[in-house]
């Protein structure tokens, strides 16, 4: 047993060894991130890159791009944070070379390369091909909503904007006739009558000059004495014109969530009607006003107007389709609960009916009837209760979208306008978007997709495309033409005829939720010809080989969107705008494939 604690000496130097490569084991895994974006093609993230001019070297993209990389691989999304890494973490100082870029620099080099991550995420899927990874058996296809970088609380229903719309444009005439009233025909800054004319304002400059009081140079700052008056009386107060006060314009901050950005031309949006006129109207007037600070001031009033107006067009144009993605699934689960209780109704009947058969049968024959008691009436059946439980939820749930969807469809995001209200599965909305993934058998992101339909039966054709798009990468990589995708799996979210009937490969969906049709008996028959797709489809997953293939689709992609949510970050995008959300889940992905990598090279091993 030791007799002392071991010396803590913070002021001893060279506590970590003298060269980088030596402060990390040489089989952590930011040496194969590193190494992995060296092989890589980067020469998408090099285009942006100023070189052979004056001013500071920039950073090497490569380092920014291993930077980003490392950083989404721990969760860390926010700029800042990245920063502070860079500062405080020995990994994050092995990527960066020492280095410490700024989170201006970071967050700009993310912006700037948006169409780069997909490149990215092809480039780490040609690698993972080229490892023996992308077992294409089945693939599985789902859907998460993932929070926007905006607040619910920022949505403006139509109403809302058009209050905006009409408190701008009865600021901006009443700040005209206010300035109108007060200045006439002139614009504010004309000089007097009396000094207008060459001769008389030099002179009345040099009888100023006159009656200026001697200025003190010593450190004595008392006032001094004020100056005899003139022979000739001085103008009068009332010729100067008085500093104008502030106008009374609501601030662009309050209106749009934005700071006041720099002043440039504004063009009148080009729409119908006296719209148009008055905008044009409002932005002739902010150009041709001489000064400088009440110019800018109504530029900025009239950029925030068009802002407005432009939302408040897109919002309209949106507005009538965007309900019926949201009430469908809710329909279609009603009308699920409904086909469940008929049956349950039916089975009861035709119990009831057989048992009265044997009864009367038995009395006819001498006998006292059917032993045992009586049938339960149909409409006193548990089961029939429990069914009828779930249609009246399923009812309310819809009425209840309904009357909120109203609210939902009519709105748009002024600090995010590309991202919609998204309804979860516990009936609340939230402010994101719809991020699409597709999985392989080994865990793979094959490809991913981000929409602004919260609906996912509308994303089935893109996702099926684009998981096609992935397989050909794979079957490139590997030169093996018989490399193609064996069965799609999809969960009931995408459940409809037209998808069914989609062209691509085979596929399996869920019809319906499980625990509403258990207790009845599945066909024995297949259905005929002219049965719906869905009928066929219920049919085929009555297979036992065929549901324990569908019983595979929660292990293959549900853990992958769970690591992209929880591990990676995204249960929040960091950018905002519908692209650059995208290229986030792009980058998301990638990070997830290249560890996926790196596991299954070191497992191979």
């Amino acid at each position: 047993m030791a007799k002392t604690f071991k010396p803590v000496d913070r002021e001893q130097q060279f506590l970590l060894p003298p060269s980088v490569l030596d402060w990390l084991p040489v089989g952590h895994q930011v040496w194969f991130v590193i190494d992995a974006v060296a092989q890589m093609d980067t020469s998408a993230f090099h285009r942006r890159a100023r070189l052979g001019g004056a001013g500071q070297a920039p950073y090497h993209p490569d380092m920014l791009l291993a930077l980003l990389i490392w950083a989404y691989a721990g969760g860390v999304t926010s700029s800042r944070q990245i920063e502070r890494r860079c500062r405080e973490d020995v990994a994050f100082m092995v990527v960066s070379g020492l280095a410490r870029p700024d989170h201006a620099t970071i967050a700009r080099f993310r912006r700037d390369h948006l169409a780069a991550f997909e490149v990215l995420f092809t480039q780490v899927l040609t690698l993972c091909g080229r490892a023996g990874m992308g077992g294409l058996a089945h693939v599985a296809i789902d859907g998460f909503k993932t929070a926007a970088n905006a607040s619910k609380a920022a949505f403006s229903d139509v109403d809302g904007l058009r209050r905006t719309v009409r408190r701008l444009v009865a600021q901006a005439e009443a700040d005209d006739a206010a300035e109108d009233e007060r200045h006439g025909p002139d614009s504010g800054n004309d000089l007097p009558p009396d000094l207008r004319e060459p001769r008389q304002r030099q002179q009345r400059i040099t009888e100023l000059l006159q009656h200026t009081p001697p200025t003190t140079t010593g450190q004595n700052t008392e006032p001094a004495e004020p100056a005899e008056p003139a022979t000739e009386p001085a103008e009068p107060a009332a010729a100067v014109e008085p500093a104008e006060p502030a106008a009374a314009v609501e601030p662009v901050e309050a209106v749009t969530g934005r700071a006041a950005e720099p002043v440039e031309p504004v063009e009148p949006v080009q729409v119908e009607g006296a719209r148009a006129v008055e905008l044009a109207r409002l932005a002739g007037l902010a150009r041709t006003d001489p000064d400088p600070d009440r110019r800018g001031r109504r530029l900025r009033a009239v950029r925030a107007l068009r802002r407005t107006l432009e939302c408040y067009d897109a919002l309209l144009a949106r507005q009538a389709a965007a309900a019926e993605p949201i009430l469908a699934p809710l329909r279609a689960r009603l009308h699920q609960a409904l086909t469940a209780l008929t049956r349950t109704i039916e089975q009861l009947n035709t119990a009831h009916t057989a048992w009265q058969q044997r009864h009367q049968a038995l009395i006819d024959a001498g006998g006292k009837g059917q032993p045992g008691p009586r049938p339960v009436p149909t409409e006193q059946h548990n089961r029939v209760r429990r069914a009828t439980a779930r249609v009246n939820a399923a009812q309310a749930r819809l009425d209840r979208a309904v009357t909120t969807t109203t609210h939902a469809t009519r709105s748009i995001n002024t600090t995010d306008p590309d991202c919609r209200l998204m309804l979860r599965h516990d009936g609340a909305y939230t402010a994101g978007y719809n991020s699409q993934n597709a999985v392989t058998a080994d865990h793979l992101v094959l490809a991913v997709h981000t929409c602004q339909d919260p609906n996912d039966a509308e994303q089935a054709e893109t996702m099926i495309a684009k998981a096609e798009t992935g397989a050909a990468v794979l079957r490139n990589t590997t030169r093996n033409p018989d490399l193609r995708i064996g069965t799609l799996l999809f969960d009931n979210g995408y459940n409809s005829d037209a998808n069914l009937q989609l062209p691509g490969p085979d596929r399996l969906i869920a019809q319906g939720d499980r625990r509403h049709t258990a207790g009845t008996t599945p066909p024995t028959q297949p259905p005929p010809d002219t049965a719906t797709p869905r009928d066929h489809m219920a049919w085929r997953l009555t297979n036992p080989e065929t549901r324990a293939l569908y019983r595979k689709r929660g292990a293959t992609v549900e853990p992958v969107n769970a690591h992209l949510q929880d591990r990676r970050g995204l249960r929040r995008h960091s950018m905002r705008g519908l692209t650059a959300a995208n290229a986030e889940l792009h980058l998301a992905a990638a990070v997830t494939n290249l560890l996926r990598l790196h596991t299954h090279l070191t497992t191979q091993t």
